[in-house]
């Protein structure tokens, strides 16, 4: 584009240049290589985490939403800026951003979860607290089942044993069964606010704690001393390992 005087009018003219790629009689289908992310990062929110959650008949006991898992995803999405930013990562505070309610059921996790991972082969990282934990290890051996890479589920003080969220809370009621390369599952021991009650009152999960264990339990099972809603500080506790629930992060992402 340049701009040029008429040589009669002398009026100022703008030209544009055009340029064809290829032939109009040319028909054929032209590939255009696409980009797709190398891992992609679930969020997994919690009971009043990305809506009000009421027990049942009893309004006075609303949960109001406390963003707890957009939190994890704000710090996930400052520490990987510049990968999200090329497109080598997936992940968003709304676009793979669930309560445990989108995840529930092979329709909600074709509908929600499945229109987001374009190949098998691209790694596939769950984070899931309270709710969002027991329904996001469901979620982990759903995907893996078909045929999917589940390269780490992270669970956060996962509950659902409680007869309160069983009845009025849309999660799978049989014990859930994860499947994925590394499974790390944190227990927030603290109990000194509402939030721990709740979490008690809902049934902390123990994957390590069936009478029989399983092959694929979690790889690392701990406790942390932090209160229900503080996930993103439990993120950062030191474990027996050495390592903090971010570093297991890093490993998956690299």
């Amino acid at each position: 584009m340049k701009t040029v005087k008429h040589p009669v009018t002398g009026r100022i003219m703008t030209l544009v240049a055009t340029r064809k790629l290829t032939p109009s009689s040319d028909t054929s289908i032209k590939h255009v290589p696409v980009k797709l992310p190398k891992a992609i990062v679930f969020f997994i929110g919690g009971a009043g985490d990305k809506r009000p959650f009421i027990l049942g008949e009893y309004p006075q006991n609303t949960i109001d939403p406390n963003f707890n898992m957009r939190d994890v995803a704000d710090d996930l999405v400052k520490k990987y800026e510049g990968k999200i930013k090329e497109g080598v990562i997936l992940a968003d505070r709304v676009e793979t951003y669930f309560g445990y309610y989108e995840i529930y059921g092979d329709d909600r996790i074709r509908a929600n979860i499945l229109p987001l991972i374009k190949t098998k082969s691209q790694k596939i990282i769950i984070i899931g607290h309270s709710l969002g934990g027991w329904n996001g290890i469901w979620l982990s051996k759903k995907l893996s089942d078909w045929g999917y890479c589940v390269e780490l589920l992270l669970t956060l003080d996962p509950v659902g044993t409680g007869v309160v969220v069983e009845t009025f809370s849309d999660i799978y009621k049989e014990t859930p069964i994860g499947d994925a390369s590394i499974w790390v599952n944190l227990e927030y021991a603290l109990n000194t606010d509402r939030s721990d009650a709740v979490a008690l009152a809902g049934g902390r999960f123990n994957p390590k704690g069936r009478r029989v264990p399983l092959p694929n339990d979690p790889d690392v099972n701990e406790k942390v001393l932090i209160n229900h809603l503080a996930t993103a500080d439990a993120m950062n506790c030191k474990l027996s390992t050495g390592e903090n629930a971010w570093d297991y992060v890093d490993y998956a992402l690299k």
